[in-house]
């Protein structure tokens, strides 16, 4: 496993998307957003995560 790989979890319910980033090295979530269900705030986080490159790693979507 690579251990720079930054995991994107995301919660699905009828009105709102709950997401959290998580790093195995740091043991732990963060960037915690809850938004409307709305496909345009996915790709707000994606950008988001895309412009901190989380704990300073690229991101890679797939």
């Amino acid at each position: 496993m690579n251990y720079n790989t930054v995991f994107v979890g995301m919660e699905v319910q009828k009105e709102s998307f709950t997401f959290c980033a998580y790093t195995i090295d740091a043991e732990k979530g963060s960037h915690f957003q809850r938004t409307e269900a709305d496909y345009k705030n996915v790709l707000k986080l994606q950008f988001t995560l895309l412009d901190d490159r989380v704990h300073g790693r690229p991101l890679t979507c797939r």
